[in-house]
């Protein structure tokens, strides 16, 4: 009798714990669980914006027209594209290495160099990997420079704090107005392509003898001179149509018709790859020969100007001061 009384009062025992224990889990199930997610519940993401990588967690920010942005910043050990993957173990697209050189080749008085040490701080939009504010500190020079991208006259176009244009405008160059560049690679080096638009013409800035006239299935009309009293050799290419009447080894007068854009280019923009070599065959920026002049945001413009300024530095800071945490 005593041993079946023993047995029920175990099993009871048993069974109480049993529920005890489950509705202790119950009740503590928000504590414990809140813990397995990135964000409490009295944290938002812009409080704590932060991509769900274990190890490398990346920090987000938002535009000045409130596109999601994400944060680089990293020191140049070898290539851009080498530096990134060292430091968050992520491999950055072509299209983001060459924005970041087209931003610093301006920094840098036309040339593209990047020295050991150097340090670039940016954020770029998720849609598109296009570069919304970029910072650089040139390490030989000691210098730092900053640019975010703003809309003049209805383009967007890199503009720095103090109101100038990042591009300068070419005033004794081939093509009309002041296009925008981008890059393409030849040889090892980067030219610049001037996004002319469709069927612009191109003439000549200076006197100049002919060297060769041809048309290429990759680049389209190609036409090479020397500027006759530069004796420096320019290259035209990407050209849709060209002056039937150009003949070689002839001399040209300054304004002479050369031809006009339109032929497809990488990326899919119409324009005209212009770029200058010296003696050597080295490439010589057009913008570091040509005459150059800056062009500035409209002054009706200069308050939401110093807005974007300061919108941006202090996403600049919350970057720096997330990756501290985790760098």
């Amino acid at each position: 009798m005593m041993n079946k009384v023993l047995a029920v009062a175990f099993i009871f025992s048993l069974m109480l714990n049993i529920y005890l224990y489950r509705k202790g889990d119950e009740n503590n199930l928000d504590e414990e669980g809140s813990s397995r997610y990135v964000y409490a519940e009295n944290i938002t993401s812009i409080d704590n914006a932060i991509t769900p990588h274990i190890y490398f967690p990346r920090y987000r920010g938002y535009s000045i027209t409130g596109e999601i942005t994400e944060f680089l910043d990293f020191n140049l050990r070898g290539t851009i594209i080498s530096s990134v993957k060292n430091k968050y173990d992520i491999d950055v697209s072509t299209d983001l290495v060459r924005n970041i050189q087209e931003i610093v080749y301006f920094f840098n008085d036309f040339r593209l160099a990047f020295n050991e040490g150097d340090r670039v701080s940016l954020f770029y939009r998720l849609s598109d990997q296009k570069i919304v504010y970029l910072r650089f500190e040139n390490s030989r020079r000691r210098s730092v420079h900053e640019t975010f991208l703003f809309n003049v006259k209805g383009e967007e176009k890199y503009v720095t704090s103090d109101g100038a244009v990042l591009q300068p405008c070419i005033t004794n160059g081939p093509f009309k107005a002041c296009p925008q560049i981008r890059f393409s690679s030849k040889q090892g080096s980067l030219i610049p392509v001037f996004e002319t638009g469709q069927y612009s013409e191109a003439t000549l800035p200076f006197m100049a003898k002919i060297t060769s006239v041809s048309n290429n299935s990759l680049t389209g009309g190609t036409i090479e001179l020397t500027y006759s009293n530069h004796l420096v050799r320019a290259v035209f290419e990407g050209l849709s149509e060209i002056n039937t009447g150009l003949q070689k080894d002839r001399i040209y007068k300054q304004g002479a018709y050369l031809g006009r854009s339109g032929y497809p280019l990488p990326g899919g923009r119409k324009g005209i790859v212009y770029y200058l070599r010296r003696r050597d065959n080295s490439v010589m920026s057009p913008f570091s020969f040509h005459h150059t002049e800056k062009s500035y945001v409209p002054e009706n413009r200069l308050d939401n100007l110093n807005i974007a300024s300061n919108f941006y530095v202090r996403w600049l800071q919350n970057g720096i001061d997330f990756e501290r945490l985790y760098y």
